[in-house]
């Protein structure tokens, strides 16, 4: 029986774990809280999932809350210019399932339980870097998934593929209830640009306490949102800057939030990301390779949600890598081989993030033509769903134009 250890136990790392322990694999993961504390803490991120995630949860049972709630039933863009109304305005209904997202407070203990329940060794601790090596030693192949840890700076910068060196955003969010009904009668997810000042995105969740909805602010350092976003330190100061912010933002959203209140004390987060592509693999000062997994491999602002459905991914491919390998050594070609595969799709994930973050040609004629367009809506969003379909034309005027006149 093969043996892998994996450090951070979170969407990637407890699907990988739990998926390999259903091949017949020896399983240890090992993080720094116990499921209780992940409970009782504050939020983790601001997930949403789409479908085909779905459907690898659910081939692995682990969507237990399927029917739970939170989950968006259409979606909605809007360009704003400061007035009253918006210049740009659409809606498309969501087809399928929709997105879904589930507070990771409540997903995560209970995949903790049912990891060790099909016999994962589950163990709590720190792990600095001085701890990789003890832990490579024990074990086949090491894959690092906690991403916001110091390890993940063991992995180099891959400086060609990461297009950023920065961030472009201030991150502000907060869980909510009260938010008053879509006037369409959808729940939606919604996404309202201001260029030049930032996004506002919301969109339903199941959290700790029930259903509610995440507000999240994407600032531009040093502009009129950031101004009101930057200094919210509590629930309570997150959600009345926000209120704000909306005002200014989307006006014509601002009395859908005149009632809304904290969902929880610990429900809001604020911070700022530099997206980031890393190497496959780091070495340790034993000579050891460990290999990257999920944000420690590839680290994206959560600007268009791909963030938990990029760690999924992740972990299915690796998983299909490992049980490809066999019983050969998990080396530093496996390593590679393996982010290579995850870089097909990845790739088209970061270039679209990218490419919102930093708004260029064509996307104002094509958000124009959105407008009128629903069979445009339909192909722009199948892209948040395979960022790969934007491959051959959303980045360019020319194709995006002919795009525009396909479905006119």
């Amino acid at each position: 029986m093969r043996k892998i250890t994996i450090v951070g136990a979170g969407q990637f790392g407890l699907h990988l774990g739990i998926a390999l322990l259903r091949h017949g694999y020896e399983v240890k993961i090992v993080t720094n809280r116990t499921g209780e504390q992940i409970r009782s803490g504050r939020v983790l991120s601001s997930q949403i999932l789409f479908a085909p995630v779905q459907a690898m949860e659910h081939e692995l049972g682990l969507d237990q809350w399927a029917d739970a709630g939170g989950r968006a039933t259409a979606s909605t863009f809007a360009v704003s210019a400061g007035m009253p109304d918006p210049i740009i305005s659409w809606l498309y209904p969501q087809p399928g399932p929709g997105g879904q997202s589930v507070d990771q407070r409540i997903k995560m203990p209970v995949w903790m339980e049912m990891f060790t329940a099909a016999g994962g060794d589950l163990q709590i601790m720190d792990v600095g870097a001085a701890d990789l090596d003890a832990l490579a030693a024990d074990t086949e192949l090491l894959i690092v998934a906690a991403g916001k840890a110091e390890i993940a700076n063991l992995f180099g910068r891959d400086a060609q593929r990461s297009e950023m060196d920065k961030p472009h955003r201030h991150l502000s969010m907060v869980y909510v209830n009260g938010l008053k009904p879509h006037p369409s009668g959808h729940t939606p997810s919604s996404y309202v640009q201001a260029p030049g000042v930032g996004e506002y995105v919301t969109f339903p969740c199941v959290s700790v306490n029930g259903p509610c909805d995440i507000l999240m602010f994407e600032s531009v350092f040093d502009g009129p949102m950031h101004a009101i976003m930057r200094d919210a330190k509590t629930s309570e100061e997150h959600v009345a800057a926000s209120k704000k912010a909306i005002a200014m933002i989307a006006p014509w959203e601002a009395d859908r939030v005149t009632d809304v209140t904290p969902a929880d004390p610990l429900g809001h987060l604020s911070g700022a990301v530099t997206p980031t592509v890393r190497k496959s693999y780091a070495v340790l000062p034993s000579g050891r390779a460990v290999m990257g997994g999920g944000d420690v491999a590839i680290l994206n602002d959560p600007l268009t949600g791909q963030g938990s459905n990029n760690a999924s991914k992740h972990a299915e491919v690796v998983l299909r890598a490992i049980l490809a390998h066999g019983d050969a050594l998990f080396d530093t070609d496996f390593m590679e081989a393996a982010f290579e595969d995850h870089w097909e799709n990845a790739q088209w994930v970061c270039k679209f993030t990218n490419f919102l973050l930093q708004p260029a040609d064509p996307l104002p004629s094509l958000m124009f033509a959105m407008n009128t367009q629903p069979d445009l809506r339909r192909e722009f969003l199948k892209g948040f769903i395979d960022a790969s379909s934007f491959a051959d034309w959303l980045y360019e005027p020319a194709a995006a134009s002919a795009k525009i006149a396909e479905f006119a």
